[in-house]
């Protein structure tokens, strides 16, 4: 990706947002921001404000930062979640076992009681 804020924004707005923009038009609005002042400047950043919650100079923190950030391939992804589906399903095997040995406590509780002398 490239050190283009506007590209990193958009590709960040894309993303996160499944917005697709135009970089163009994009790269022009941030210029138009950057270069004016006053009521223009503050509509720009409401707009963004309104949008996403964001100012543009947090979207574009965002986005270099995500542009900096190792992110995870999909083999690593799918190994993770490998991993963690075998865990959980040795739980559950665990968990079922104890379920199991709960159930034949409770029998053998509960026969005692019925078969003791009152």
């Amino acid at each position: 990706m490239s050190s283009n804020p506007s590209q990193m924004i958009t590709s960040y707005l894309h993303t996160k947002y499944n917005l697709p923009l135009e970089e163009s038009k994009f790269k022009e609005l941030l210029e138009k921001y950057n270069n004016s002042y006053g009521k223009d400047k503050q509509l720009i950043s409401t707009i963004f404000t309104t949008l996403f919650g964001l100012t543009i100079e947090s979207l574009e923190s965002i986005a270099i930062n995500r542009n900096k950030t190792e992110f995870n391939d999909i083999s690593q992804t799918i190994t993770d979640l490998s991993l963690t589906i075998n865990k959980l399903t040795q739980n559950i095997g665990e968990l079922s076992e104890v379920n199991e040995e709960l159930k034949s406590n409770y029998w053998k509780l509960n026969q005692s009681l019925i078969n003791s002398p009152r």
